[in-house]
């Protein structure tokens, strides 16, 4: 099951360009999260027929998909339906005290005409699931009377 799911949009000339982020899980001891990404082009009033569509999902500041207008098979979308330009997976690594706000951009990069969107630019900004962080034993003294141990711990 999903921790959670976050969309985002940009809109321009009758088209929505969308990005789902779902975060699928994290690792304690990695420190991380897993990321799924899918990015559509979805049509509102419009459609247009073998265009050369480009495409960008940056997540934390790193292109992890991309998708070249002129050597991508050329694209067709029809009124009201929806086209999946990338989708995929990546690790998001937290900050050391488990907590992440991670920055999103996705661009589409497309020829300007009256029934295309044209470029397309959206930006947001994703907080993971803060991971706990384990205790860290900073000294254990000899444990010769075992019904009082002393142990000394931090915990970031």
């Amino acid at each position: 099951m999903a921790l959670q799911t976050k969309t985002y949009t940009a809109t321009n000339n009758g088209f929505t360009l969308e990005l789902t982020l779902v975060e699928n899980s994290t690792s304690t001891p990695a420190n991380t999260s897993s990321i799924g990404y899918t990015l559509k082009l979805k049509s509102t009033s419009k459609d247009f027929s073998q265009y050369g569509v480009g495409a960008t999902v940056v997540l934390d500041g790193k292109t992890v998909a991309t998708r070249d207008r002129y050597s991508a098979p050329k694209i067709s979308i029809g009124t009201y339906a929806s086209v999946t330009l990338l989708s995929g997976t990546t690790t998001v690594g937290h900050n050391t005290d488990g907590t992440k706000s991670m920055s999103v951009k996705f661009t589409l990069d497309m020829a300007t005409a009256s029934w295309t969107p044209g470029p397309m630019t959206g930006t947001g900004t994703m907080t993971l699931t803060k991971i706990p962080r384990q205790a860290t034993i900073t000294s254990a003294p000899d444990f010769t009377d075992e019904d009082n141990p002393t142990v000394k711990w931090s915990n970031p």
